[in-house]
């Protein structure tokens, strides 16, 4: 997710770790991305929460933001990008104001990995974070595309698809 590193501010992508080609942040943090990657005319995706501790990451995955089926609505780019973020901001708080994200975070992990990350020196709520996903108008314009090119013609009609075997 070289997009993270080439637009955002520096002072928030230092605030994220990369593992893989995922970037994640603390949960305090994520706000700031949301608008820092409106400014960049990125479009924010969503993520989900993960424990990234010393043993691994344990993934939270059923407790995410996920805009992708909303920004498939056609609209001029910088209106999308901005609804996009008020949404993606929305749906974040909201998970923040219903659930203790720190002991949902836990429950995605086992025992054993908590007690070697304590013993190797972590810190559980340093472990929490939130991955997050941005794009980029070129992705998103080729992504577009390619989805609407599966499902339906230039003129909008529907394609008939092969039946299910």
């Amino acid at each position: 997710m070289e997009l993270h590193a080439k637009y955002l501010p520096p002072e928030i992508v230092s605030r994220g770790s990369l593992r893989g080609r995922e970037y994640a942040w603390p949960l305090n943090d994520i706000p700031k991305v949301i608008h820092a990657a409106q400014r960049a005319n990125l479009l924010n995706l969503g993520g989900q929460l993960q424990m990234r501790m010393r043993p691994g990451t344990c993934e939270a995955y059923w407790l995410n933001v996920d805009t992708f089926d909303s920004s498939m609505i056609e609209e001029p780019w910088q209106k999308k990008v901005a609804r996009i973020a008020r949404e993606a901001l929305e749906w974040f708080q909201s998970l923040q104001e219903s659930l203790d994200l720190a002991t949902e975070g836990r429950k995605a992990c086992r025992d054993e990995d908590f007690q070697r990350h304590l013993a190797a020196g972590g810190d559980l709520d340093e472990a929490l974070c939130f991955v997050w996903y941005l794009m980029d108008q070129k992705e998103w314009s080729h992504l577009f595309h390619k989805q609407r090119g599966q499902t339906e013609r230039g003129d909008g009609t529907p394609v008939a698809q092969p039946p299910a075997m």
